[in-house]
């Protein structure tokens, strides 16, 4: 890869030298789709390429800015899709949370909710104390959440 992220000499790791894309909905070497996270992309708010339409939604605090694919979505994201500019679902791209199984999602969801509360993601240390600087009411509710996060991997894994 040549260039920054998004500059004209960037190419992406789904795209050949020959500069023909390897995206669309064809599955990678692993059998699954592309991740977005992987995936070069524009924002609304940076220009246009040629042929792509912004439009405006008004908001309470100004408006916002969002690209219309070729199918007509408005999206705030494009990616580079063969010759042109399209949203996720058009490219075939994928979250990395949508390519996890149930019991990696479980996981995952419980790690974050102990990082929410200042803990480690490592489910094996000691629950986390309240922060000093965190309201209780707020680390209450968070803490409850990770409870019930922790709880429902542990009936998922018993189970299995």
């Amino acid at each position: 890869m040549t260039g920054p992220r998004n500059s004209p000499g960037h190419r992406s790791p789904y795209q050949r030298r020959d500069n023909s894309n390897l995206r669309g909905r064809r599955p990678n070497a692993l059998g699954r789709r592309p991740v977005v996270e992987q995936t070069p992309s524009i924002r609304a708010s940076d220009p246009p390429p040629p042929g792509v339409q912004i439009v405006w939604t008004r908001q309470r605090q100004g408006a916002h800015p969002w690209f219309v694919c070729g199918c007509g979505r408005k999206a705030t994201l494009l990616y580079p899709c063969g010759a042109s500019w399209a949203c996720r679902r058009c490219c075939g791209l994928d979250f990395r949370s949508q390519q996890l199984v149930p019991r990696d999602r479980l996981i995952l969801a419980a790690q974050k909710a102990r990082l929410r509360i200042g803990g480690t993601g490592n489910l094996l240390d000691p629950f986390p104390l309240r922060p000093a600087t965190m309201n209780r009411e707020k680390y209450e509710r968070l803490a409850a959440k990770a409870i019930a996060a922790e709880q429902r991997l542990k009936a998922a894994l018993s189970t299995s």
